[in-house]
């Protein structure tokens, strides 16, 4: 396994789900982010997720925080995924971003799932679709 870090400019800064509804209490699964570009790839986790529900709108938003050490994902992940996506690729379009979330006891229904990612001093943001 190569322990270069494939994305050196690179942070993933965090994914933000908005819910319609009030879903502070209800038990969801947030996994694996996938994004894919031609034939890269590359796969991002959740490290933690805070709630906060907007009575207002009558929105959840969960914001999610990820992991930044790339070796641990590699370990993680190194027979499913490449590691080879490019910084360009995520200044660009994806032909793939998704991120696996479901619920085996509530219904959910999403507004928004962006992925944020600084790359050197600018902000890119990816929305994202559901695979469950």
């Amino acid at each position: 396994m190569d322990n270069s870090k494939t994305l050196s400019n690179a942070n993933f800064t965090s994914l933000i789900i908005v819910l319609v509804g009030n879903h502070t209490k209800s038990t969801l699964d947030i996994g694996t982010i996938s994004l894919h570009k031609d034939n890269r790839s590359y796969y991002q986790d959740i490290t933690q997720s805070f709630r906060n529900y907007d009575e207002d709108e009558d929105t959840t938003t969960i914001e999610c925080t990820l992991e930044y050490d790339e070796d641990d994902l590699k370990a993680v992940f190194e027979e499913d995924c490449n590691f080879d996506l490019t910084e360009n690729d995520l200044k660009g379009t994806l032909d793939k971003a998704e991120v696996y979330f479901c619920s085996e006891t509530v219904e959910f229904k999403h507004k928004s799932i962006n992925l944020l990612v600084d790359i050197g001093e600018t902000e890119h943001t990816h929305s994202l679709t559901v695979d469950r």
